[in-house]
């Protein structure tokens, strides 16, 4: 995934305040963070999306968002994957995005669990068609990650479909 200097960063974020961006801050498994939510007409061909900037090194900075069409409830553990796949897990770690998945979904509650899939999961398929038809921003690493983790969603579905007829 692509990396960005301090400077992109900072640049970004005096973006956001400017235009008056809610920045909200979360907590979950004793990770605080902070995000910004975003117009969704900042990416309209992925309304439901999550941002993220973050440079080679953790000290030269990160900016999290999301987009306001995601539901409230569900926005701080679409915040806390990014948070997890790009500050907390070792760059280069195989499957980074799934394990970051993974660790979202064990905070979720149970009482999110029957919308939430189905919505993370839509998000999964539409980031792979959006890759798709963006393929100089991304590489085949990244496409394969996020593939693998639609994957893994899409079995939580139709495991969630047959236990809940």
């Amino acid at each position: 995934m692509k990396t960005f200097t301090a400077e992109d960063i900072e640049r970004t974020r005096t973006y956001f305040e400017k235009e008056g961006y809610p920045q909200v801050k979360a907590t979950l498994h004793g990770v605080t963070f902070r995000y910004y939510t975003l117009p969704p007409e900042l990416n309209p061909e992925l309304p439901h999306f999550v941002f993220r900037m973050t440079a080679n090194m953790q000290n030269e900075g990160h900016l999290f968002g999301i987009s306001w069409k995601v539901p409230e409830r569900f926005r701080p553990y679409w915040v806390y994957h990014e948070v997890q796949e790009f500050l907390l897990i070792e760059p280069g770690t195989p499957d980074r995005c799934l394990t970051a998945l993974i660790s979202e979904l064990e905070l979720l509650p149970s009482e999110l669990w029957e919308r939430y899939i189905p919505a993370r999961t839509g998000f999964f398929e539409h980031l792979v068609e959006y890759i798709e038809k963006h393929p100089q921003d991304y590489s085949a690493a990244d496409l394969w990650e996020i593939k693998l983790s639609r994957d893994y969603l899409k079995i939580l579905n139709r495991e969630e479909r047959r236990n809940n007829p």
